[in-house]
């Protein structure tokens, strides 16, 4: 659950907290602190101590991760033993929405009620997102519809790609799983997926397509305003991460900064036709590319040269490879910044 640890202010609250990274997904209650604001921060930065229950795909053992801010440190709480992250705040913008870097590239940002970043758990650096607010009902979901991007892992290490859009109406999630990415209103009917969806005693939605076998469990974090769609799994047969974030009819000019699966922390800066990256790893080089928005593709996902998705939504921005191109496999995760 969530520990609160000399909580800066506010008083503590009963929340519910869900962790995904690349590799792992669980749920637990949730206690933290109320979030504070400044007039110049675009979305609300939120100081929480908590712990974290993390369910590994390596040996399907389940440990909690520590997060005190008090004392500056993640513990991850091993069998027989703790490993202990020391972290130190990298102010970036305004001090309440600083980097929290544990190594050069495993740090994470805190907009309000998410952690987001990059952990390495044992499988190396790999994005994550933990939440503590969570949509509990399926009507609240009517109407949304979201972008969705994803990384899968064979049991070999072989990484793929996934992206597709997907809608809730009368208390059924349909998804559009077509390639290359199509809106759900226009989904050819073999590609097309209807998930009936329930709410577990966990708090997680679930569904299932009896007609091509399928079933999908995911839960819904909000950020202020801002919803984001969150599933992962591991298995004898692999692991899965996917995030999603309502699709949006434009692009948002935001910077950005984040992780990505191949253990970089950078800043990515959006213009309406750019999508320029600059990672720590690189000697704080700039890579300038082309993105636009293909016709035929869902609203709200856009590509960047032919190789690389995104969805963005308020405090978060999510980045995959295209399917079958250069950049198969690879997903990033994006804080906003102020």
């Amino acid at each position: 659950m969530w520990r609160v640890r000399g909580a800066p202010l506010g008083e503590a609250h009963r929340m519910r907290v869900v962790v995904l990274l690349a590799v792992l997904v669980f749920g637990l209650a949730a206690r933290a602190a109320a979030p504070t604001c400044t007039p110049v921060t675009r979305y609300c930065s939120t100081r929480f101590d908590a712990v974290l229950e993390l369910q590994t795909c390596d040996d399907g053992t389940t440990r909690d991760v520590e997060v005190d801010f008090t004392r500056s440190r993640l513990v991850l709480h091993e069998t027989g033993s703790d490993v202990t992250l020391p972290f130190q705040a990298v102010v970036t913008g305004v001090t309440t929405e600083a980097t929290y870097a544990i190594s050069d590239t495993a740090r994470f940002r805190t907009p309000r009620d998410l952690l987001l970043g990059t952990l390495d758990t044992g499988l190396g650096v790999l994005p994550f997102i933990a939440a503590r607010n969570f949509v509990t009902t399926v009507e609240a979901l009517d109407g949304k519809s979201f972008d969705i991007l994803g990384r899968a892992v064979s049991p070999q290490g072989a990484a793929t790609s996934a992206a597709y859009a997907a809608k809730v109406e009368g208390g059924t999630l349909t998804a559009c799983k077509a390639s290359p990415p199509a809106p759900v209103d226009g989904c050819p009917a073999d590609a097309s997926r209807r998930y009936p969806l329930s709410v577990n005693a966990d708090g997680t939605f679930s569904g299932s397509d009896p007609a091509h076998a399928d079933a999908i469990s995911f839960r819904v974090a909000r950020s202020d305003d801002a919803l984001v769609f969150l599933s992962a799994d591991s298995s004898a047969s692999g692991r899965r991460f996917e995030a999603g974030v309502e699709a949006n009819a434009s692009v948002e000019p935001t910077s950005y900064m984040g992780g990505d699966s191949l253990g970089r922390w950078g800043r990515l800066d959006l213009t309406v036709t750019t999508f320029t990256t600059t990672w720590s790893t690189d000697g704080g080089m700039s890579q300038h590319e082309v993105m636009a928005f293909v016709a035929g593709s869902p609203a709200g996902l856009y590509t960047v040269n032919d190789r690389q998705l995104l969805a963005q939504n308020g405090p978060v921005g999510l980045s995959a490879g295209v399917p079958g191109s250069s950049r198969d496999g690879l997903m990033q995760v994006w804080a906003a910044m102020p």
